[in-house]
């Protein structure tokens, strides 16, 4: 079922399915106006399906600022590789940010690369603006 967009003109266009490799640990943060733990986590490839088709080239990363046991600051850049036929090998850089907020019991077993028998990963985030 696909979610409800607001009545600003937003239209559903595609979505990515992401393999990545294990999260980076990347140690603490303590700025002014900024606390919490960096992660990056490694895009190593993925699918794109809808509007447009193609796939998520290797060689991006999301890198995450944890501010508490529920949220997270994400900053993801990778590209994907259109294989529409009018659009094929046409390249598309990302940059997403977005604030993501997850229960604490599916944030401890991300964080500790605890896989859960059938479960797939899925990650609605409230883009944001700088």
């Amino acid at each position: 079922m696909m979610p409800s967009l607001s009545a600003r003109g937003l239209q559903h266009v595609m979505d990515l399915v992401v393999q990545v490799d294990a999260p980076l640990e990347a140690g603490q943060v303590r700025g002014a106006q900024t606390q919490g733990q960096r992660r990056i986590i490694n895009i190593v490839g993925g699918t794109v399906r809808g509007r447009v088709n193609g796939r998520v080239l290797h060689g991006g990363a999301d890198y995450q600022l944890i501010t508490s046991g529920t949220t997270a600051v994400l900053d993801a850049r990778y590209m994907l590789e259109l294989d529409d036929p009018a659009l094929a090998g046409a390249r598309v850089y990302v940059h997403n940010r977005a604030l993501r907020r997850a229960r604490s019991a599916m944030r401890s077993a991300t964080a500790k690369q605890v896989v859960i028998a059938g479960l797939k990963r899925r990650s609605r985030n409230t883009p944001m603006r700088w």
